[in-house]
């Protein structure tokens, strides 16, 4: 799967239906060292240092090819687009780790990654498998970035 051209058309956030949700994701980095989880509604507290150690920058997003748009796809269909993913990041030699996005009940899972990029080549990442959005950590905080969606960047915990 190739990028999208940068000038992908925007969308209005009531455009998908999971806008909404983002700010309510649990996280779950899968760091060799063990499963780091992240509640974004909830301050970071002393997870923030560690955090800052797992890759070679404090900064790093989290993008899942999953679901693009909003729209649930068949788990064979999310598979095929986490395959093709991890090709596009092995190819531009990204450090990445997996890591998954949760619903607060842990019903709806989105396997994805945790890559270190800077946040423009991230947006595109996230714009070329149709994401809304992706989450970015600035070294201090987790902020929901908009990538299809035309929305302000969010800070999290809301």
């Amino acid at each position: 799967m190739t990028a999208r051209n940068d000038n992908t058309e925007r969308l209005d956030a009531s455009a998908d239906p999971s806008w909404e949700l983002y700010p309510d994701t649990i996280l779950e980095l899968h760091d060799p060292v063990g499963m780091l989880t992240i509640d974004l509604r909830d301050l970071l507290g002393r997870t923030k240092w560690r955090l800052a150690e797992i890759g070679p920058s404090a900064a790093f997003g989290v993008v899942t090819p999953a679901n693009p748009r909003g729209q649930e796809l068949s788990d064979a269909e999310n598979e095929s687009r986490l395959a093709q993913f991890q090709l596009l990041l092995s190819q531009q030699s990204a450090h990445c780790l997996r890591a998954d996005g949760l619903a607060p009940d842990r019903r709806h899972r989105e396997k994805g990654f945790a890559i270190w990029l800077d946040r423009d080549a991230l947006s595109c990442f996230a714009r070329a498998f149709d994401q809304s959005a992706f989450f970015w950590f600035d070294g201090d905080a987790f902020w929901v970035v908009g990538a299809l969606v035309n929305a302000p960047a969010l800070r999290l915990p809301r």
